[in-house]
């Protein structure tokens, strides 16, 4: 299957903290992940120590989905409660609904963020594909809580 790991849960957000995690400040995003989203932080057990990890198995017990998206709107409003924080999220159209409903979660937030989330996809494979995004978008765009950019298609140089 072509596309962003398959249909894993949550793959683009994953990718996107694994890469906050390991970048500038990444010491910084893993502790407060410890502290608001420790359903997230233990998908990345290469960022936590192997004296932590069961002491994060039996935190986790029990978690729902509707609990990992609090978890991780509190984690994401933290990080970026210093600085504003920008998650690229690259080819969309492979994503899975888990990660649509997160996207769906963060926009809706009513705690100011200084977070903002660009995604790419490309339309035709949604609108091919009767994939989630197709009802998200315009939702989001009705209530404000997004901005399309349409891009042409690039053109071959000769």
């Amino acid at each position: 299957m072509e596309g962003y790991g398959g249909k894993e849960a949550y793959y683009p957000m994953l990718d996107a903290l694994g890469q906050l995690c390991r970048g500038f400040g990444g010491a910084s995003v893993v502790e407060t992940l410890a502290a608001h989203a420790p359903t997230w932080l233990v998908q990345l057990p290469a960022l936590v120590k192997r004296e932590h990890r069961e002491t994060l198995q039996q935190e986790i017990l029990g978690a729902t989905r509707q609990r990992m998206l609090r978890e991780i709107g509190d984690a994401l409003n933290a990080i970026a409660s210093g600085n504003p924080l920008l998650l690229m999220l690259d080819d969309l159209q492979w994503a899975d609904p888990f990660t649509v409903d997160l996207i769906s979660a963060v926009a809706r937030s009513r705690t100011p963020a200084k977070l903002m989330f660009v995604g790419t996809y490309r339309p035709v494979d949604v609108a091919l594909s009767e994939h989630p995004l197709t009802a998200l978008k315009p939702d989001l765009l009705i209530h404000h809580l997004c901005r399309e950019i349409a891009l042409e298609p690039l053109e071959e140089v000769a």
